[in-house]
């Protein structure tokens, strides 16, 4: 296992007792399709796309796993889906890729003693108009601990480069040291959210943000749609060039420092 990736999972708590390395393509169950090979790995195995692969479909994946591309390569990807709703702990790291499409997670289960962490590092997210980038659910009815850390990648092409649905209590959202080009689209924004959660957790922190086109359409960096009463909302040391709004507060009960 890599020092940073290590170095980050032990931070959270997260870190595998035993990892396999499976090459795509080259492993054994890695020569047919991504899926196939994700679909092969064991809970907390590490699948690394090599700098010949060709993903032009998308790759769903519901269990502990890291998928990342090889050392100085940046394979393509059309769609990433994170499902982790099941009983039990889970950690999906996603690093070193590009998506020219969107990523959907979907974090939560029934169990409060389960902790659910999607980490993203070094990815770059071309989404498209309307739609997110980087749609991060968190399950409803949802009592397990939902963590979403996003750091030094890079959105564009969409209405919103992350976009947070919860109506339940608990997700903990924390986006830095990324890059957001929000697009000339009313409403637009850099981080959109919209929560039901009263422990509801956002920092975005050190970004840079830079509303493309001409201003007047209500372009943000963060957007709070709804949030309730004792939901904490932190943006500090960011960037923000040409918006309209570094934060716009539609309908939002939040604690909100700036």
């Amino acid at each position: 296992m890599y020092p940073r990736l290590l170095l980050w999972l032990l931070a959270l708590g997260s870190a595998p007792v035993h990892a396999a390395l499976l090459l795509f393509p080259g492993s054994p169950g890695c020569m047919g399709s991504l899926q196939a090979c994700v679909d092969a790995a064991a809970a907390g195995d590490i699948i690394e796309l090599q700098a010949n692969a060709s993903v032009v479909a998308s790759v769903s994946l519901t269990r502990s796993v890291t998928l990342r591309g090889a050392p100085g390569s940046r394979v393509t990807l059309s769609e990433v889906v994170v499902t982790l709703d099941q009983i039990g702990s889970n950690t999906v790291y996603l690093q070193r890729l590009r998506i020219d499409g969107r990523v959907v997670a979907f974090l939560g289960s029934s169990n409060a003693a389960d902790r659910k962490e999607l980490l993203i590092e070094d990815v770059e997210v071309n989404g498209a108009v309307p739609g997110t980038a980087l749609e991060l659910v968190n399950q409803s009815p949802s009592a397990s601990t939902n963590v979403f850390r996003v750091r030094h990648s890079r959105f564009s092409g969409a209405n919103y480069g992350v976009r947070v649905t919860a109506n339940s209590r608990n997700p903990d959202v924390e986006i830095s040291d990324s890059r957001f080009l929000v697009p000339e689209i009313t409403d637009g924004a850099a981080v959109s959210m919209d929560i039901a959660g009263a422990q509801a957790q956002l920092k975005f922190l050190r970004n840079q943000v830079e509303c493309v086109g001409r201003q007047g359409r209500r372009m943000s960096a963060v957007r709070l749609a709804t949030a309730q009463s004792g939901a904490l909302v932190t943006v500090d040391r960011n960037d923000i060039r040409f918006c309209d709004f570094a934060v716009r507060a539609s309908s939002s009960n939040a604690t909100l420092f700036v």
